[in-house]
Order: structure tokens, then C-alpha cells, then sequence
């Protein structure tokens, strides 16, 4: 089985975190099992929200999918 990878995290600056209501979010790099990772630290400061983070791919699915 052939592995796909999509983001070597190598350039984080590709990535954007968004956060609503009184929560905060920072990408960092940081190492994982198998080099380079995507560090997230949230901070939900005792209220609601949510966090996330994106990137757009270069990914073609099949017209099935």
C-alpha cells in the first residue's frame, strides 16, 4: 500500500486557524513520529466557541466519490 501524503508540514504558513467567540488559536511546528507535525494550542478562556484550521489541497477526487 502506497502512502498519500498531503502535507509534509514542512511550510505552515500554508495553513490559517480561525476561531469564534472568546476562544484563540496558534499553529506551531513542532515533531512527531515521523518528522516534521502541526502544533495546535486553543484557549476556549472559560466561554464558548470554536476553533479550527485549514489549508486548500491540491487533491483530485474521482467523479464516484
Amino acid at each position: 500500500m502506497q502512502d498519500n501524503v498531503l502535507d509534509d508540514f514542512g511550510d505552515l504558513s500554508l495553513w490559517s486557524a480561525f476561531a469564534s467567540g472568546e476562544a484563540s488559536i496558534q499553529i506551531s511546528p513542532d515533531l512527531g513520529p515521523r518528522g516534521k507535525a502541526m502544533r495546535l494550542d486553543f484557549d476556549f478562556h472559560g466561554g464558548g466557541g470554536f476553533v479550527g484550521v485549514r489549508r486548500l489541497l491540491p487533491l483530485e477526487l474521482p467523479e464516484t466519490y
